[in-house]
């Protein structure tokens, strides 16, 4: 069975909305960041990054054991294996990738640093923090321009990169960041809030 190695951000519900969605067992083993158990001696074994999350599947290609220690990958490494929600044409696999990394790249970066200036940092920034949140918000405007090819973010159909992308927007949205006037992101966001593994995906953690 596939081990998740999560926390309850963005980055952290990427892999676990993907499990739902694909319908795969597994089993969810919360990390508690606040707490600095992503710094354990027992997390650093199977991820040195001392980071979140880490999916580990068992069961990989061939038999063999796969440890994924990015979110991005999990979701790619997770289509693959199951073959959805990622086109197997270049071109569609293309425009999947290009939004995907919009979101997780451009907008992700401002969160992160946001995150860790409210929470984690040992001395707080909460002003630089907030600053950094509304800078994401405000770069958003990206998605917006993205959505207007078609109803999810690589066109017509729901892929990773709508995955990826909500997390991103449901940060900001849980955290009362205001977002600019962007219909097509509301569209967006609400149709993909209303996806039962979404939902189950970004349920509180046990």
């Amino acid at each position: 069975m596939i081990e998740l190695h999560t926390y309850e951000t963005g980055n952290g519900q990427r892999p676990r909305i993907m499990l739902e969605e694909v319908g795969l067992p597994y089993r969810l083993i919360r990390v508690d960041l606040p707490a600095g158990a992503q710094k354990s001696a027992e997390y650093l074994a199977i991820n040195p990054t001392g980071r979140i999350p880490t999916l580990i599947d068992p069961d990989g290609p061939g038999g063999r054991r796969v440890v994924v220690r990015q979110s991005l990958g999990a979701l790619v490494y997770l289509a693959e294996k199951t073959g959805r929600f990622l086109p197997a044409d270049p071109v569609g696999r293309a425009a999947v990738m290009d939004a995907m990394l919009l979101a997780a790249t451009d907008i992700q970066q401002s969160i992160n640093c946001g995150v860790h200036l409210l929470m984690l940092a040992a001395v707080k920034m909460p002003d630089a923090g907030q600053a950094l949140m509304e800078r994401a918000a405000q770069s958003c405007r990206h998605l917006e321009d993205w959505l207007a090819d078609g109803p999810w973010l690589a066109g017509g159909d729901y892929t990773i990169a709508d995955i990826a992308a909500f997390t991103v927007v449901h940060t900001l949205k849980t955290r009362s960041i205001a977002l600019p006037d962007l219909p097509r992101v509301e569209r967006w966001y609400h149709a993909v809030l209303e996806r039962p593994a979404v939902r189950r995906g970004i349920a509180p953690m046990a």
